[in-house]
């Protein structure tokens, strides 16, 4: 009978049982892909220093003893602990580190404004607004953790090139094809209620942001739709629609090319770390 390897195993052709290809796929993706919210995996970023670490000091020193009595040992990657307790110290050390840098970094974006205000800032035609903008983004910057912005977000202008701070800090206005768009469609209720108990924290992230305002119904010339697509095996993401407002067709958006699995693979070498960054 025709035999079949597997790995390391030996099975019989009969045994096999031949699954689906869209179903294989699907399961793979599904469990592959976070959730909307999902933790950031902080023991990966802890054992790629640890493992770091541990290369450097089998390269720079010369007795192996000295090396074998530190307390992790690298197999590349993960990273195996000797015990239990010298990992949590490790994770301690790089909680104190990351706070250091953290604070280091948030004084540092304040110091550079106030620095470039004094000496540029104050000389621009809408200084008050310069000015506003400035403490504005440095508040969002004192608010950030190590690991996300969770104040939200905004551009530190007085960074940017001197022939392109004055683009950074009025930004570029919205070119349209046609008048811009005006209606009052309200949005569709949604009527399944773990849906909804899914959607309202989301909302309540970005307002926490400041990316939506609140405002008085009859100073909105646009209502905006939205949707939501699954994410993950349980979680779902927020879609912001500008096909019905009509926006999407009132509104001039450039072309930009993108790469594809194929010219990636070019430069895409064993241990290269990718970033999902939307």
């Amino acid at each position: 009978m025709e035999k079949v390897l597997f790995e390391d195993v030996d099975l019989e052709a009969d045994d096999v049982e031949f699954l689906d290809i869209d179903e294989i796929m699907n399961t793979v993706l599904a469990k592959t892909t976070n959730a909307d919210d999902a933790a950031v995996p902080k023991h990966l970023w802890n054992d790629r220093i640890a493992e770091n670490l541990m290369l450097t000091w089998k390269r720079d020193m010369s007795n192996r003893k000295q090396v074998q009595n530190r307390i992790f040992v690298a197999h590349n990657p993960p990273v195996t602990f000797k015990k239990e307790k010298d990992r949590d110290k490790f994770k301690w050390a790089m909680r104190r580190i990351r706070s250091f840098c953290l604070r280091y970094w948030k004084k540092k974006v304040i110091r550079d404004f106030d620095k470039w205000f004094e000496e540029v800032g104050k000389l621009h035609e809408d200084s008050n607004q310069v000015f506003l903008d400035g403490q504005a983004a440095c508040m969002r910057a004192n608010g950030a953790s190590w690991w996300e912005c969770d104040k939200g977000s905004s551009i530190y202008f007085w960074r940017w090139h001197p022939d392109y701070q004055e683009a950074a800090i009025v930004g570029i206005a919205p070119i349209f094809y046609s008048d811009h768009p005006s209606n009052q469609s309200r949005q569709p209720p949604y009527n399944d209620d773990e849906v909804k108990a899914k959607m309202k924290p989301k909302l309540q992230k970005v307002i926490d942001k400041g990316y939506i305002e609140l405002t008085e119904l009859k100073l909105v010339e646009a209502m905006m739709f939205m949707f939501h697509v699954p994410k993950g095996e349980k979680d779902i993401r927020m879609v912001y629609d500008g096909s019905k407002s009509g926006l999407n067709e009132a509104l001039y958006a450039p072309w930009f090319s993108l790469p594809t699995i194929g010219t990636m693979v070019r430069w895409v070498v064993a241990g290269a770390w990718l970033v999902d960054n939307d």
